[in-house]
């Protein structure tokens, strides 16, 4: 069946991409995310022998990378939130993805002070526009705050 031929070829990009990307954000030592579709309604998606949340969202950006290579998508945007969750070597190597690649990232990245110098560096390098308190915000003013009496 032509679905199902495409669907696996699908798949095996995917975590072909996904595997060279685990290797480059992770390292050699670690499994890789794997991608599982199952017919035309479900799919699983685990790194192997690893179900924590550190793993769970280290897998989610190599997949969101996987995408991003693979296909003709033109942009990713990550939240800072989803990198809290990863150690240290392991936002370095992501950091690291984001700077090489030849598309365009949005990363709204909070808390440096959490991460290590090399983090911070590869942030630094490529920040366009810092956001902050006191009049450092998007449009002039802050929207979460009651209007002046």
């Amino acid at each position: 069946n032509a679905v199902e031929r495409f669907l696996t070829q699908l798949q095996d990009d995917i975590n072909q991409a996904m595997e060279e990307i685990s290797h480059r954000i992770a390292g050699p030592d670690f499994n890789p995310p794997v991608l599982a579709i199952k017919g035309y309604n479900s799919f699983t998606f685990e790194t192997p022998h690893d179900g924590g949340t550190g793993t769970g969202c280290r897998g989610l950006i190599i997949y969101d990378f996987a995408m991003l290579q693979i296909s003709d998508l033109p942009v990713l945007a990550h939240d800072t939130n989803i990198l809290k969750q990863c150690d240290d070597q392991a936002v370095e190597g992501i950091m690291e993805e984001y700077g090489a690649s030849q598309k365009q990232i949005f990363l709204a990245f909070d808390r440096a002070d959490r991460y290590t110098p090399r983090v911070n560096a590869i942030a630094d390098k490529h920040t366009v526009i810092t956001l902050g308190p006191d009049g450092r915000t998007l449009y002039g003013h802050a929207w979460n705050k009651k209007a002046a009496q």
